[in-house]
């Protein structure tokens, strides 16, 4: 067994440190899917494994750690605004005006807390770790990682904030500010354990109070808003498509086109119209007359518009009558068409199709002229087998092409997004340039390139099921690096006053801002029941208590505003 504990022991072996840190990545998801009544740390766990491994002597080369950790938080951050780009900007525009100046009042709020908390005689080092905690928000914890690094405190703060754990150490630095070399190494290694000892001691309740807060909110709103929201069906807006045939019973309907029925609804299509026996291919040219039926699709609120307007359900099913016309997806591979829109393709006027739904990862959407495409995503294609084909082959249709990653375009916005952060922002009254750091150039970059989709060849996109894989990948390796780096310290630190101590500052920092926001949207900006909830969650970036808002109402409102936010 010796071998065994040479493995566990040469912290400079590259074997070593593969192997400490599949130990802590396991250990920890396994820990993270534990439930306690409902609630469960998730990759969090992680983090906890990592401080317990430390605790008990597991250690790696710290050059690694240190590589192990921005790479993680580089990939992880640039996954991260991969996915969230385009959908950021559209709910910035279309309603999140209102919704992000509460979840800004919220981080204000909790940043003056954290400023109280320092005042009160806790060093910032250790105030700010505790906000990552209470706000459970892993990318704050990675900012303030590397700004401690980046830019050190005074040495009063540096030494009173190492005396809060290692008071040992503390007692045995020097009284001077020259230090050597290798001082300076040591207290900054010291340092920067600080932020995620204190974000460990804060997590737990910055999940537990966050849930907390949605139970007050419910108190605070006025009963018949929350019973409307918690008996409310779903909204459709992120369901899938539904479908009908209308029979046309109205007079006012006939001699319409298909274009100028649907002028009121822009989120309806008509793919089909059946008269007197022969079923054609709808375009927008398409005449209509009693008796006809036509296949529409569309969101259930617009197809009951459109049942009531033309007339009424048909007792009959078009897909099941015998034609000449089939049903396809098609799949949007060609990389020179992301960032077109439909209506510029003209494949009713080219092909003589009629594309019914677009399907973008779990979502499907009506495919309205002015939607621009994305790589990966599905067209379902109406229309004769030649026309349709010609259309797949207009479009590429070849998962396989999109399945294999393109390597260039990532690595060329990691360095993008690496420049970026480490760009010096000269900002007057700050003795030293500011820097967005590893955390904030990637994720800038990530928004800004997956807004484009495009920039001549290169295409900023990520398969789902790629992206998830690179995000998880790097919060792991992220979180398993902190773990270990602050591990040394943390039982000491968890069984003593301090412990208990930053514990109760960090429940301050999760609990005011969330209570003074859910009695200013309840009670002066009157934001519906159901937002409220998801603004908590989303403004705090806890997903557990975004799971526990959709669990007391069936609307989907509370993702959309956690969405926006």
């Amino acid at each position: 067994m010796e071998w065994l504990q040479n493995l566990v022991r040469d912290e400079q072996s590259p074997a070593t440190c593969v192997f400490v840190l599949a130990v802590v990545i396991l250990s920890g998801l396994a820990l993270g899917q534990g439930r306690y009544h409902g609630l469960k740390l998730g990759v969090a766990g992680v983090l906890f494994s990592g401080l317990i491994a430390g605790h008990f002597g597991l250690a790696i080369d710290h050059n690694v750690l240190e590589f192990t950790r921005e790479f993680g938080l580089i990939l992880f951050v640039y996954a991260v605004g991969l996915t969230i780009g385009p959908g950021f900007f559209n709910a910035i525009r279309a309603h999140g005006l209102s919704l992000n100046l509460i979840a800004v009042y919220v981080v204000a709020c909790g940043v003056l807390v954290t400023v109280a908390v320092n005042r009160a005689g806790m060093p910032m080092p250790i105030a700010v770790g505790l906000m990552c905690g209470a706000t459970t928000n892993t990318p704050s914890l990675a900012a303030a990682s590397t700004t401690l690094q980046n830019s050190p405190p005074r040495w009063e703060t540096a030494r009173a904030a190492i005396a809060e754990v290692a008071p040992d150490y503390a007692a045995g630095l020097p009284e001077h500010h020259d230090l050597t070399p290798d001082e300076k190494r040591n207290l900054g290694r010291e340092l920067s354990k600080l932020p995620g000892l204190a974000y460990a001691m804060a997590y737990p309740f910055g999940v537990i109070g966050t849930i907390l807060s949605l139970l007050f909110a419910r108190l605070i709103y006025p009963p018949s808003a929350v019973q409307a929201t918690e008996q409310s069906q779903q909204t459709g807006r992120f369901r899938l498509l539904a479908e009908a045939d209308l029979l046309i019973t109205r007079d006012n309907v006939s001699g319409q086109t298909v274009q100028h029925l649907l002028e009121q609804r822009h989120d309806l299509v008509i793919s089909r119209r059946f008269r007197n026996g022969e079923m054609v291919i709808a375009h927008p040219q398409t005449d209509l007359q009693v008796g006809d039926i036509i296949k529409a699709v569309g969101s259930k609120a617009s197809l009951d518009w459109l049942t009531e307007h033309v007339g009424e359900a048909a007792a009959i099913d078009l897909e099941r009558l015998p034609s000449e016309i089939v049903i396809r997806w098609v799949m949007v591979s060609r990389r020179d068409l992301v960032g077109r829109t439909i209506e510029s393709l003209q494949l009713v006027e080219r092909f003589h199709v009629q594309t019914t739904r677009l399907r973008r990862g779990d979502v499907e959407l009506t495919p309205v002229g002015e939607l621009e495409l994305s790589l990966g995503d599905e067209l379902l294609v109406v229309g004769p087998k030649d026309a349709v084909s010609a259309t797949a082959h207009k479009l590429g249709d070849s998962s396989k092409s999109v399945d294999l990653p393109d390597l260039i375009p990532l690595f060329v916005g990691v360095l993008a997004g690496v420049l970026l952060g480490m760009l010096p922002l000269p900002i007057p009254g700050f003795p030293v340039p500011v820097r967005l750091g590893l955390a904030g150039g990637p994720l800038i970059v990530a928004l800004i390139f997956s807004k484009l989709r495009r920039i001549g060849p290169l295409v900023w996109f990520l398969r789902p099921s790629a992206n998830f894989l690179l995000r998880e990948l790097g919060i792991v390796l992220f979180l398993a690096a902190v773990g270990l780096k602050s591990g040394d310290r943390f039982v000491e630190t968890l069984v003593s006053g301090s412990g208990l101590q930053w514990m109760a500052m960090g429940a301050l920092i999760t609990f005011l801002p969330l209570v003074s926001a859910c009695l200013l949207s309840a009670w002066l900006l009157r934001v519906p029941y159901a937002q409220a909830l998801g603004l908590v969650a989303g403004s705090m970036t806890d997903p557990p208590a975004l799971a526990f808002a959709t669990s007391r109402t069936t609307s989907e409102e509370p993702a959309i505003a956690y969405a926006t936010v």
